[in-house]
């Protein structure tokens, strides 16, 4: 059985268990003929036994869409929003059978189909993922923004996909999609910092914030590149990042910046910064501690000299 990270008030076993049997009495709702009234009295049976969370909030929205009048739409995007979460919680397999139950309502739809290549690409279902992507590109897309996140997708499945990502990159840019060059930039941040690149990665980082517009993303990349600084001793750097996703975030990321500015306060012995963020959340994700700067990337790193160069490669050219 696939575990889920279990919330706080309820103990881990019997939370898993309930939330995968209601997600199972859904899934019999999804696949079973309309109106099955003893699949949907189950299901919200099961549901009530949850405890508050996001979990219960996302299946009840599942639930509903599935049971309602308003047709398969809602339902697809219930599913898909169950599916993400899912996959914010690193449990790939699921995820995609949640997904895949989307694109059965929508055979075809290349969004969905690009939806659920990731996901598999997540769980190291390779072939799969590469079947998938191959769909989206040969599905017709005007825009071209479909096909463009295909070939990041496809780029991600090589051994060695840093070069192929740098092209994509420019591909991107050169076709006026800077969100897409934001995605390939942020997955190329990802593989350099697995390889130890310690201001390749920042620099991407940087720059992929610069080229998302939304609060969710910028979240996202400061909390990952906070990571980055902290794994290498960079612990002013890392501070002043998780400042930024404080200043700039996502409520919930916004929640977790301040509980660990609260928790590097304290662990650097800062009376101050341990008072300022005294009220934050309790810590619900395992923080990575300061390590100490060794190997060839040793000094200290200057978030504004890297911040302003990275703006200057960002800012569009006159000719352009």
């Amino acid at each position: 059985m696939i575990q889920l990270a279990h919330t706080s008030d309820a103990p881990s076993r019997r939370h898993d268990l309930a939330v995968r049997s209601v997600d199972r009495w859904v899934g019999r709702i999804l696949a079973g003929p309309a109106g099955d009234d003893f699949l949907r009295r189950r299901a919200e049976f099961e549901l009530r036994e949850l405890p508050d969370g996001i979990e219960r909030r996302l299946l009840d929205l599942v639930l509903r869409a599935a049971t309602s009048a308003s047709g398969t739409t809602a339902s697809t995007r219930a599913l898909l929003a169950w599916a993400g979460h899912l996959e914010g919680r690193g449990l790939y397999p699921w995820a995609g059978d949640v997904v895949d139950r989307a694109l059965r309502l929508h055979p075809g739809h290349a969004e969905i189909t690009l939806h659920a290549a990731r996901i598999r690409r997540k769980a190291g279902e390779t072939d799969r993922a590469r079947e998938l992507y191959d769909r989206v590109l040969a599905a017709p897309d005007p825009s071209g923004r479909l096909p463009r996140m295909a070939r990041i997708g496809h780029a991600l499945l090589e051994a060695s996909p840093e070069a192929r990502l740098g092209r994509e990159i420019r591909r991107a840019l050169g076709e006026g999609d800077p969100e897409a060059a934001a995605v390939a930039q942020e997955a190329r941040a990802r593989v350099r910092a697995t390889q130890g690149k310690l201001r390749g990665s920042l620099r991407d980082y940087l720059m992929a914030a610069i080229r998302y517009d939304h609060p969710v993303d910028l979240g996202r990349i400061g909390h990952d590149a906070a990571d980055l600084l902290l794994r290498h001793g960079e612990i002013a750097a890392a501070r002043r990042v998780l400042l930024e996703v404080e200043a700039k975030g996502h409520p919930g990321q916004v929640d977790r910046a301040r509980a660990r500015l609260r928790d590097l306060a304290v662990a650097q012995s800062d009376e101050v910064g341990a008072r300022r963020w005294s009220d934050a959340p309790p810590t619900s994700l395992v923080s990575l501690s300061p390590g100490r700067r060794s190997g060839p990337e040793a000094k200290t790193i200057d978030l504004d000299r890297v911040l302003a160069r990275v703006e200057r490669l960002a800012a569009p050219r006159p000719d352009a």
